[in-house]
């Protein structure tokens, strides 16, 4: 008893009680606090400011596995319970004076992990820090579910039929894409609309609704409309989402569009009417079977074939309608075996009616549900098939001669093929000869045409009239002879491949205008023009310039030498896709159609009713072919006889000739 006590008596001073009641109040709290704490659901972990454990509760020691004695007065950060990356952000976050909450995993004392999520705060004495207070709650459950609704919102977003959830009341909150594209709606569109929406017929979206919560489920048919008012036909597998009390929370249906399996569906039909339709049409015997061999169809042909109608064979056993016969016991063996095996058979019976005899050819196609059996008559088949077999005969006899023939046309034709070498042999030998024979004729009419022109310059002497007549003739009949030895050597270079082309680039203008003052003086005897059109920008042609002169002036001699005096001639040359084309137009007599194909052939003539003479023996035309398709060109001719002719050829140009060269 203290001395103010002992001053007052026995009974303690108001004050005194009062300080005595309040600290023993404040014991009892801070008692209740420790239960509270140490009761909790979560587990609460106190550490000093170095992190060092100073207080673990039950709650703790159960989700952990660890006892208050293996973590109290250890290092919370070096006990291995959280990953290193946790660790690192726990330590940042730690400098806050309240830190939010932290989702992470926790290692158990067994080796498990567990997700936690964590709160903690400063504690603090007198103001100043003296620790940390860590709450833990475990989310280990709440994470995994959260991992199967997101396992599930993958496997869904990514299903090819449409798939909904709504609340109880039939609101969408969910849609997978395939739901959104069906229904033609955009992303998130369909969020929060009633699925009424999404019927043709909306109090059957009522009906349903109620009758899936009855029975937790509902499948069928419906008429759904899409975003743009169209309607089609789906397929839907409803069902309910109930809590552990058994309560609807949720309901999740399926959808799928079944507009092609209708429109099959419509096809099948038809297509079975038709079916019908060609069984009955056919003049050949059908019917059918079920698995025990009754008779499920009986076509017309069958009842005329028969006598049976069909309405006493439908039902009926194969034995019922027909006797049992040798012919009875095939058939029904034949038909058990294509119904155990699935697989057609085919078999060929002889039947004997009215004195003659049939050929009946009976085929038998199983199906699930039975067979289909074809009867047709073959009988006149089989009457070609003997014919066709003394015909065989018969032809086996003829091939046999014929193979002789044959022999003796194969020796026939390799005479023949030798005889043909022996031609082209001897061909090539005259080409060779011609070519020959005119480099050697060519060198004694230039000394006889050299020789009379110097004569009839007077170089030699003085001439008389008489004389210079006659060395006239003779220039001009070896001039003429010459260009004949030239046709030839030309034809023999061609034939012997001797002739040579020297390709350049040219432009076909120039080659026109040198052959001017050749052609001019020629035309002007017979007071015929000639007139010269070229395309502007006409690109130049790879061509030797040489052999497309000599080309011009065959094309304008003889357009010259079939139009009478005072006629036109005109040449033209314009851009023809890659090739340069060429045109030579005349108005005189023209050509006849039939000659117009043979023009170009050696030695061929056309008579000319204009020329006062003859020229030539038909080998310029032959040539001017062969020096323009061996440029790569062709050459052909547009008459009418008796208003002129019109030549044309094609040389390439020179763009497209160098890329193919290169």
């Amino acid at each position: 008893m203290s001395n103010k006590e002992k001053k007052l008596g026995n009974a303690p001073s108001p004050e005194i009680a009062q300080r005595k009641r309040t600290k023993k109040e404040s014991e009892l709290s801070v008692k209740r606090l420790k239960t509270l704490i140490e009761e909790v659901p979560v587990g609460i972990c106190t550490t000093d400011i170095t992190g060092k454990v100073t207080y673990v509760n039950k709650a703790f020691e159960q989700a952990s596995g660890y006892s208050r004695e293996e973590v109290v007065g250890k290092n919370g950060f070096k006990l291995g319970m959280f990953p290193n990356e946790t660790l690192k952000l726990f330590r940042e976050r730690m400098k806050g004076k309240l830190l939010g909450p932290l989702e992470t995993q926790f290692k158990r004392k067994d080796g498990e992990w567990m997700w936690v999520e964590i709160r903690a705060k400063i504690l603090k004495e007198h103001g100043i820090p003296i620790g940390f207070q860590i709450v833990s709650r475990d989310i280990t459950e709440r994470k995994g579910a959260e991992e199967e609704i997101r396992l599930f919102s993958n496997a869904v977003a990514g299903a090819i039929d449409a798939i909904a959830i709504t609340d109880k009341q039939g609101v969408i909150t969910y849609a997978n894409p395939a739901m959104e594209r069906l229904f033609e709606y955009e992303k998130g569109e369909l969020i929060g609309k009633h699925v009424s929406v999404l019927n043709s017929d909306p109090e059957m979206t009522n009906r349903i609704i109620s009758a899936l919560t009855k029975a937790g489920s509902w499948n069928g048919e419906i008429q759904q409309i899409k975003k743009n008012k169209e309607i089609f036909p789906a397929l839907l597998a409803l069902s309910t989402v109930r809590d552990d009390k058994g309560n609807t929370i949720a309901m999740m249906g399926s959808i799928k569009d079944i507009t092609e399996r209708k429109q099959m569906e419509q096809a099948l039909r038809k297509s079975e009417e038709k079916y019908k339709e060609l069984a009955e049409s056919i003049t050949d015997v059908f019917f059918a079977f079920d698995k025990d061999l009754r008779y499920t169809y009986w076509n017309r042909a069958s009842e005329e074939l028969t006598g049976t109608s069909a309405k006493d064979a439908l039902g009926k056993h194969l034995c019922d309608l027909f006797p049992d016969t040798e012919m009875t016991r095939m058939a029904e063996k034949v038909y058990l075996k294509g119904l155990r095996t699935q697989q057609a058979q085919t078999f060929i019976n002889e039947y004997e009616l009215g004195g003659k005899g049939y050929f009946f050819e009976i085929s038998a196609y199983p199906s699930k549900t039975g067979l289909s059996v074809f009867v047709k008559d073959i009988t006149d088949r089989k009457q070609m098939e003997q014919e066709i077999r003394k015909e065989s005969e018969q032809l086996e006899t003829q091939n046999e001669e014929l193979r002789v023939q044959a022999e003796e046309l194969v020796a026939q034709q390799q005479e023949l093929l030798e005889k043909t070498s022996e031609v082209e042999r001897a061909n090539r030998l005259k080409s060779e000869f011609m070519a020959g024979m005119s480099h050697e004729l060519r060198t004694p009419l230039n000394v006889i045409i050299g020789f009379s022109q110097l004569m009839l310059d007077g170089v030699p002497g003085e001439i008389n009239k008489e004389q210079k007549q006659c060395l006239e003739d003779i220039l001009k009949s070896g001039g003429h002879l010459l260009h004949l030895v030239n046709d030839v050597l030309d034809l023999s270079k061609v034939e012997s491949g001797k002739m040579e082309l020297r390709l350049k680039d040219i432009a076909i203008s120039n080659v026109v205008e040198s052959l001017r003052s050749t052609v001019v003086t020629r035309l002007a005897q017979r007071k015929q023009s000639l007139e010269v059109k070229m395309e502007e920008r006409l690109p130049p042609v790879h061509a030797d310039t040489g052999k497309v002169r000599q080309v011009l002036i065959n094309l304008l001699s003889n357009a010259s030498k079939f139009t009478p005096d005072g006629g036109r001639i005109e040449v033209k040359a314009v851009r023809d896709g890659d090739c340069c084309l060429v045109s030579v137009i005349d108005n005189g007599i023209g050509i006849e159609k039939e000659d117009q194909e043979r023009i170009f052939q050696a030695f061929y003539q056309v008579d000319n009713p204009v020329a006062s003479e003859k020229g030539g023996v038909g080998l310029g035309l032959t040539i001017t072919k062969q020096i323009v398709e061996m440029h790569g060109g062709r050459i052909w001719v547009e008459s009418e006889y008796g208003k002129g002719s019109k030549f044309m050829f094609t040389l390439p140009l020179a763009l497209k000739a160098n890329h193919a060269e290169g």
